[in-house]
């Protein structure tokens, strides 16, 4: 959580304009992505997407191509189109949806403010998680929350830090690969 918090500080002026990336020409060269960050690489990329910045997409990370496939940046390697991970094409698809329809993800002048807050879980014995991760962003009246499982088990999590009220569960591990269904989103009570 310290180093996310740092990461979204990170700025050299005020008006700084982050960049980030789950991949590039230096990560992808000669690695997949699923070698290097196993189940990982979708929390990741919800990361990506929902930290304040511009997210980057490189050499069809959008379609899962990078997954399980290798690039040398050294070769004039083309993406192969036909090739999909649709669980990792359609979480990509709803995170831009997410990004460009919720205030509290925009960017620019007008950027929703970066919330840390602290996580507690099981898999820590009720410690500061260092394996699941809570942020928010907010832009006025409007709020995401982020909670990421970057272990490998099942967690039950308490985040800290949230205002009293009702939150509405857009996107999880179960549905993020079909889409947003929010007739079907869960509420979710905070005392």
């Amino acid at each position: 959580a310290t180093a996310v918090k740092a990461v979204a500080d990170r700025g050299a002026f005020d008006d700084s304009h982050h960049m980030f990336y789950v991949t590039n020409h230096d990560v992808a060269d000669g690695n997949k992505l699923y070698q290097l960050f196993g189940d990982n690489a979708y929390a990741l990329t919800v990361m990506e997407f929902t930290l304040p910045g511009t997210p980057l997409l490189y050499h069809g990370q959008e379609n899962g191509y990078l997954l399980n496939n290798t690039v040398k940046f050294s070769d004039d390697q083309k993406v192969d189109w036909t090739t999909h991970d649709y669980k990792m094409e359609n979480t990509i698809k709803q995170l831009i949806n997410l990004k460009h329809s919720n205030p509290a993800l925009a960017d620019g002048n007008a950027k929703g403010i970066y919330v840390p807050l602290d996580t507690y879980s099981n898999i820590d014995a009720g410690t500061k998680s260092t394996q699941v991760v809570s942020y928010a962003r907010r832009f006025g009246a409007d709020w995401v929350l982020v909670v990421l499982n970057l272990s490998d088990q099942a967690a039950n999590a308490t985040v800290d830090g949230l205002l009293p009220g009702t939150w509405q569960k857009v996107l999880d591990s179960e549905n993020i690969a079909f889409g947003i269904d929010t007739s079907k989103s869960q509420t979710i009570e905070q005392a």
